[in-house]
C-alpha cells in the first residue's frame, strides 16, 4: 500500500492551497481514491483495516509535504475512530459505508469554548425525549466542520453535576444537515490555512436515539478511548512536520556552505540542527517502543517496553520507518 505513498507526489495537485485558504477537495478525493482516507476502517465495512504502525505512517508522510492538508486527512480518521472502537453494527454500516462509498469528511465534535482539554467540563446538553434526544449548545475548534458530512458530539445527559464523568455524557453521530446546527465562520491560522477549523451550534437539534454510539451515559468513556487511539498518529503528524523543518535547515546550511557565503556562526547552526535531528531520532525510539508495546490493541500510550529483536515484518516495518535517515 505504501509503495506509491510520496508526500511531495501528493501535494503537488494543489501548489497554493494553503496560501489560498482553499480546502484542499482535490486532494481529499485523491486520498480517498487511494484507500488512505478510510484505511483504518474494518475491512468487514469496505475498509483495509490497517494498523495502528501503518496509520502513524500515513500521518508522518502526509505532514511532511503539508501539515494543513494531513490535519484535514487525519481528523477524518479522529471522527471515524469513535465509531470503529464502540458503535453497534448499524451504525458502522451506516456511517462507515458511507465514508468508503463517497470522498466525504467527518468532524469529531467534542471541544467547546469553555472546555479545551477539560472533556469533563463541556456544557452541551442533551435531553431524551421518545425515540430522540434533543441537543443544545456549542463546539469550537471543529476541524473540518465546514465540510463534514456528519459529526461525532458528546454531550451532557445527566444535568446532575456530582454524576461521575463516566455516566454523564452520551455520544451520538449527527447528520451534517440536521435542522437546527449551524457551522460557524472558518478561523484563520497563521499555517494549516487549507485545513478548515469552525464553531458549531446546535439548537433544538434532534437525533436518533439509534446513532447513539456506545450505550446511553457512556459517551466520556467513547471519547477517552478515541484519544488513547489517536494520540500516536498525532505525534507522527508533527514528526512529519519537524522532519520537513529539518530538511529545509539542512538544505539552507549547504547553501551557505557551497557559496561560501559568511553567515555568523555557521557552525553552531549547524551543531543546532544536528542536535534537532538527534532529538528526532530519539522521539522516534519512544514511538517504537510505545507502539511495540501496545502492538496488539494500540489504545495506549504508556509504559513503553524495551524493543525486542523480531522477525516479524510489521515490527521490522516499524524499526526501518523509526530509524530510516533520508529527508
Amino acid at each position: 500500500m505504501f509503495a506509491n505513498l510520496s508526500p511531495m507526489r501528493f501535494f503537488q495537485l494543489l501548489p497554493n492551497t494553503t496560501k489560498l485558504f482553499i480546502y484542499p477537495w482535490p486532494i481529499i478525493k485523491k486520498a480517498h481514491a487511494q484507500g488512505y482516507l478510510t484505511a483504518d476502517i474494518p475491512e468487514a465495512y469496505g475498509g483495509l483495516g490497517i494498523d495502528m504502525i501503518s496509520n502513524c505512517i500515513i500521518s508522518e508522510e502526509m505532514a511532511y509535504g503539508c501539515s494543513g492538508i494531513a490535519t484535514a486527512v487525519m481528523a477524518n480518521d479522529l471522527a471515524l475512530t469513535p465509531l470503529i472502537l464502540c458503535a453497534n453494527d448499524d451504525i458502522k454500516k451506516r456511517f462507515l459505508g458511507r465514508m468508503v462509498e463517497n470522498p466525504f469528511v467527518a468532524s469529531y465534535a467534542v471541544t467547546e469554548p469553555g472546555a479545551g482539554s477539560d472533556v469533563a467540563g463541556i456544557k452541551t446538553k442533551c435531553e431524551k425525549k421518545g425515540d430522540e434526544y434533543i441537543i443544545n449548545g456549542s463546539k469550537m475548534w471543529i476541524t473540518n466542520a465546514g465540510h463534514a458530512n456528519w459529526f461525532f458530539v458528546l454531550a451532557r445527559s445527566d444535568p446532575n453535576p456530582k454524576t461521575p464523568s463516566g455516566k454523564a455524557f452520551t455520544a451520538f453521530v449527527v447528520e451534517g444537515d440536521s435542522p437546527g446546527l449551524t457551522r460557524g465562520r472558518k478561523e484563520i491560522y497563521m499555517e494549516q490555512r487549507c485545513s478548515d477549523t469552525r464553531g458549531l451550534t446546535f439548537e433544538d437539534v434532534r437525533v436518533p436515539a439509534a446513532n447513539v454510539v456506545g450505550a446511553p451515559g457512556e459517551g466520556f468513556k467513547v471519547a477517552m478511548k478515541t484519544f488513547d487511539k489517536t494520540r500516536p498518529t498525532v505525534a507522527a503528524l508533527a514528526a512529519g512536520v519537524a522532519y520537513r523543518c529539518l530538511g529545509v535547515a539542512i538544505k539552507e546550511a549547504e547553501v551557505h556552505e557551497n557559496m561560501q557565503t559568511k553567515v555568523n556562526d555557521l557552525s553552531h547552526q549547524l551543531r543546532k540542527v544536528q542536535q534537532e535531528n538527534s532529538l528526532l531520532k530519539t522521539a522516534r525510539g519512544n514511538a517504537d517502543r510505545i507502539l511495540h508495546d501496545n502492538f496488539a490493541s494500540a489504545n495506549q500510550t504508556t509504559s513503553p517496553a524495551p524493543m525486542r529483536e523480531s522477525s516479524d515484518p510489521e515490527k521490522q516495518k516499524l524499526r526501518h520507518w523509526l530509524t530510516r535517515t533520508s529527508i
